[in-house]
C-alpha cells in the first residue's frame, strides 16, 4: 500500500509502514478518496477516479522494483 505524505510524495508499505517492497513486478492500482471530518477522526468517502484504477486485472500501470531500488518514477494518470 502507498500512501502519500507531506509534499505529495509517497510511501510503500508492506507489512509495516514504510517498510518498503520486495524486488519483482507489481500491478499499481490507484484510488483517490475524498475524506470528511468525522469526530475524532476523517471518515474516507468516495474515489475521486470513480474505480476507474482499483482493478487489479486492468492496474494503472505495472512497475518493477528492483533490489536495493529506493525510489519509483512518478505516476500519471489521466482523468478523462
Amino acid at each position: 500500500m502507498k500512501r502519500t505524505g507531506p509534499a505529495r510524495r509517497g510511501f510503500v508499505s508492506t507489512l509495516q509502514p514504510g517498510d518498503g517492497l520486495p524486488p519483482g513486478e507489481y500491478a499499481v492500482t490507484v484510488i483517490w478518496p475524498t475524506y470528511h471530518p468525522g469526530g475524532d477522526q476523517e471518515i474516507e468517502g468516495p474515489d475521486r477516479l470513480k474505480w476507474r484504477y482499483n482493478e487489479v486485472r486492468r492496474p494503472a500501470t505495472k512497475v518493477v522494483v528492483a533490489e536495493r531500488q529506493t525510489e519509483l518514477p512518478p505516476l500519471e494518470l489521466r482523468t478523462q
